[in-house]
């Protein structure tokens, strides 16, 4: 899994650079309420508003996961008690065992004989 990772991190590198050397034309970006213009690579500009779509998106997905990532907290620290408990009784099941293979290991009580 890490391979492809690295194989398609490459490969989009790769797309990202060709993109930037095929479009390095001058152009002005205004911001519309704002009075300002800037003048920037086209690539930039581009590449720029795909990185700020991928990381808004990215925030929105993390945000919308809260509620699983919690619940999955939850449920795990409840499996942690519940398991604690398993091994408590299987303890004293165990134990209970031993107790009764004992009590069956010992010899008889001899009787008392009767009173004079």
């Amino acid at each position: 899994m890490r391979f492809l990772y690295t194989i398609a991190s490459i490969i989009l590198a790769l797309l990202a650079v060709a993109f930037a050397v095929e479009n390095r034309e001058v152009v002005s970006v205004g911001f519309w309420p704002l009075p300002w213009q800037v003048v920037m690579p086209l690539f930039l500009v581009v590449l720029g508003a795909g990185s700020i779509g991928f990381l808004c998106g990215g925030l929105v997905a993390w945000w919308s996961g809260r509620r699983a990532r919690a619940a999955a907290r939850r449920r795990a620290r409840e499996i942690t008690q519940l398991e604690a408990k398993i091994a408590v009784l299987q303890a004293e099941r165990r134990a209970e065992a031993v107790r009764a293979d004992q009590a069956h290991l010992r010899p008889p009580v001899p009787a008392l004989p009767p009173a004079r």
